[in-house]
């Protein structure tokens, strides 16, 4: 009802204006004024009215792609472990390998070990999927990391692969402990994967998941 009555006297203004204000063209440009402050007051109030509280239906939905997500998660995470695990077994084989700890032998039945459990970490990988239920861009988004991941497995069992044939005892002259470490550390600085990075999009995940309440205790 105010706002009724305060367009009406608006108007009612307007109209006078109009009819006694000596040059047209001053009352466009109060007419334009008025419009442009008229804008910005409505999209002031609309702005201090705050996001619209969701309905029990939204939450539902909300909540049950988030327990989508975190199954999935649960086993991705699985996943990463069984790489980092490889990544940092190798480190460890190839530093003993360079302090003279083992010989060539010894490194490279460990590295025939660990490139087999490093093929099965790939094919685990590539076999990453998002879930067919989880909406966009969440999906979107988990079929970024699933193919930053698989793509990261291959470079890392790629790796593993050449140094392991690098110090096939086969081709070496001699097997005492760190004699062929050089060749070996040259293999793992050219062929080593770079960082898995998905921090971007688990954070853009987080932000579409969040319920008001999580965002209200961040």
């Amino acid at each position: 009802m105010v706002l009724i009555l305060g367009a009406l006297v608006t108007l009612f203004l307007l109209v006078l204006l109009y009819r006694y204000m000596p040059r047209r063209i001053y009352f466009f440009g109060f007419l334009v004024l008025l419009v442009a402050c008229s804008a910005v007051v409505h999209h002031i109030a609309a702005g201090s009215e705050g996001p619209r509280p969701m309905t029990e239906a939204e939450r539902t939905a909300l909540l049950h792609q988030q327990e989508i997500f975190s199954v999935w998660d649960g086993t991705y995470q699985k996943q990463i472990d069984e790489l980092d695990r490889n990544w940092q077994w190798y480190h460890q084989i190839l530093e003993e390998y360079k302090e003279g700890d083992i010989d060539t032998q010894t490194v490279y039945i460990r590295l025939n070990q660990l490139e087999n459990d490093s093929q099965q970490a790939m094919a685990h990988a590539v076999a990453l999927a998002p879930p067919k239920e989880l909406d966009a861009p969440a999906y979107d988004l988990v079929a970024s990391i699933c193919q930053k991941t698989a793509e990261y497995a291959k470079d890392q069992y790629k790796t593993i692969a050449l140094t392991r044939a690098a110090c096939d005892p086969a081709q070496q002259k001699e097997n005492s402990p760190g004699a062929d470490s050089p060749a070996l550390q040259a293999v793992m600085n050219r062929e080593s994967p770079p960082a898995l990075f998905i921090a971007d999009e688990l954070s853009q995940i987080h932000t579409l998941l969040a319920t008001p309440k999580d965002e209200e205790t961040e």
